[in-house]
């Protein structure tokens, strides 16, 4: 599965955060028709406020005395969360309550999922650390110049070159067309060549948009851009670099 970089939603969401489901439970009367609510511990706050729980887009029966009872409904979002499970979720704060559902982006730390947590998590953290402004993580994606339909490669030609570090960070600067005409290094990939390289390959062929539509035309201003080290598992693989978490 392919998931778009974490950043890129960090200002379409009002509450980011590492936590771990302590309980399940009823909503209150007034919430109890769409939700039920996840009691939650948090590892970490990326963004929002420090709560205990979370309201769930979803249903959940609990036994109370010696009655079942039901708390929200089934939609297009539902999500079963369960107790001991821990998850980075993104959340909306709908209704004056932080609400998550299957639609929000969220991470499990499971096996299977491993790799796409542990990026999520290690770019959340790298943002948090270095104190990233959110000005930097905005509404733009970075594409390819002419870009012809049918095309989906992105920088094919560093496969197969080695890196020491799992992701690396640009910070790039373009003009009113979308052009990238500055850029800099704020964490390689711990290959001097493969770095340099990759600055000069997004100047030269990629251009910034805007993420919701086809704009050419936007604002000037600067932007973070992550990319990914995705080593060969097997000889007879390839090791990639993607600005997707895959």
């Amino acid at each position: 599965m392919i998931i778009p970089n974490p950043v890129d939603q960090f200002n379409d969401y009002d509450f980011i955060a590492n936590i771990t489901i302590t309980d399940t439970d009823i909503a209150p009367k007034g919430y109890d028709k769409q939700y039920y609510i996840a009691n939650i511990k948090i590892n970490k706050l990326y963004k929002g406020k420090n709560v205990k729980q979370l309201f769930v887009d979803g249903h959940l029966w609990k036994r109370i005395g010696k009655k079942s009872v039901r708390s929200g409904s089934m939609t297009s979002c539902s999500f079963q969360v369960t107790p001991g499970e821990n998850y980075i979720v993104f959340a909306n704060l709908e209704t004056g309550k932080y609400t998550i559902g299957i639609c929000n982006p969220h991470y499990i730390r499971k096996e299977g999922y491993w790799d796409a947590y542990n990026k999520v998590k290690e770019t959340l953290d790298f943002v948090e650390e270095n104190k990233i402004s959110s000005k930097l993580l905005n509404n733009y994606e970075v594409v390819k110049k002419n870009r012809k339909k049918g095309d989906y490669s992105r920088f094919e030609q560093f496969n197969n070159i080695d890196a020491k570090n799992k992701f690396a960070v640009f910070e790039i600067e373009n003009d009113a067309q979308g052009s990238i005409t500055n850029g800099k290094i704020i964490k390689g990939f711990g290959n001097d060549y493969l770095d340099s390289k990759l600055l000069e390959n997004l100047m030269e062929f990629y251009r910034v948009k805007n993420r919701s539509s086809d704009e050419v035309s936007v604002t000037i201003e600067k932007k973070i851009f992550f990319l990914y080290y995705y080593p060969k598992k097997k000889k007879s693989q390839t090791s990639i670099i993607s600005d997707f978490i895959l």
